[in-house]
């Protein structure tokens, strides 16, 4: 992302020195991993004017012209015991860890859950999951499934003092990405319907505000952004680009829920996640003219 926001500030700086028409405003903000609340939600609530007509990330995309993004549903399980003394165990207390750890199966158990997809939406799938495959190269073969199933993730579980008390409190974090066919308040539903069959007393909330909670957002490639952003992309590289969605999200699912189009355009990324992520100079000197093309004729 260093390169994409490299690219789009170097963009920025350079129309400061020429008269154009239209407005454009330059946004870099923090907490987009963390869920946007403090960052781009924060922004577009407390100031006026940050809507515009379209929005141009730098997101890496692998010089794909990536125009949605799964839903991520992040979720709380909390579980409460009984304290007594570990000696006792199965006798006395209530062991919250145990409640806990036997319900995750039955939440993990939605791993790989495919929605009824309509003809369009399936279409649109298979197009994106053409250009995710292309996004990440061989890092990706068969993983440009998850486009169009759910993810279940436990990251994390915390519970219990010490090992001779019985714990009295376990939570656990859950991360689950949603494709087109579900909305959030669905998935939730069906993981509260999972525990309720092994242990009812365990709770689920959501783990991060629901006003950040997004269902799976897209721009339709008819958008005059998708298009122009596309055409730039043939003009620098000679080669028709792909759509694509990414499994990850963005700060474009913010504008896209307020009706405003939203596209990613960027280099593709080697070692994502890595101690030696990378892009290629030539990756990004692309993506920075196809952003200054696409920016003034936007303008134009």
């Amino acid at each position: 992302m260093k390169g994409g926001l490299a690219s789009l500030l170097y963009c920025y700086v350079k129309l400061l020195d020429n008269e154009h028409p239209g407005r454009v405003t330059f946004t870099g903000t923090s907490d987009e991993e963390t869920g946007g609340r403090w960052g781009a939600h924060w922004l577009l609530n407390k100031l006026k004017g940050l809507d515009g007509d379209a929005v141009l990330n730098g997101e890496p995309s692998g010089l794909t012209v990536r125009i949605g993004e799964k839903s991520r549903v992040p979720l709380k399980l909390r579980a409460q015991g009984k304290a007594a003394h570990g000696s006792f165990a199965g006798y006395v207390g209530e062991n919250a860890i145990m409640k806990l750890v036997n319900t995750l199966p039955c939440v993990h158990a939605l791993n790989g859950m495919e929605p009824q997809l309509s003809p369009e939406e399936e279409e649109l799938t298979a197009k994106a999951m053409r250009g995710y495959e292309k996004q990440y190269g061989h890092e990706s073969m068969g993983m440009s499934e998850v486009l169009r199933k759910v993810t279940v993730n436990i990251g994390t579980i915390q519970g219990g003092a010490k090992d001779n008390i019985i714990p009295a409190s376990c939570e656990a974090e859950i991360d689950i990405r949603l494709p087109l066919g579900i909305t959030p308040e669905e998935i939730k539903c069906k993981v509260i319907e999972a525990i309720q069959i092994r242990e009812p007393s365990v709770k689920v909330d959501w783990n991060r505000h629901p006003d950040i909670v997004t269902g799976t957002t897209f721009t339709p490639e008819n958008e005059n952004i998708v298009k122009l952003v596309f055409d730039n992309s043939i003009s620098q590289t000679g080669e028709t680009p792909v759509l694509s969605f990414t499994s990850g999200g963005t700060d474009c699912r913010f504008w896209r829920e307020r009706g405003v189009p939203a596209v990613s355009y960027g280099p593709r990324v080697y070692g994502m996640g890595g101690v030696d992520e990378r892009i290629l100079v030539k990756d990004l000197l692309i993506t920075t003219r196809v952003h200054m093309g696409t920016i003034i004729d936007f303008l134009s």
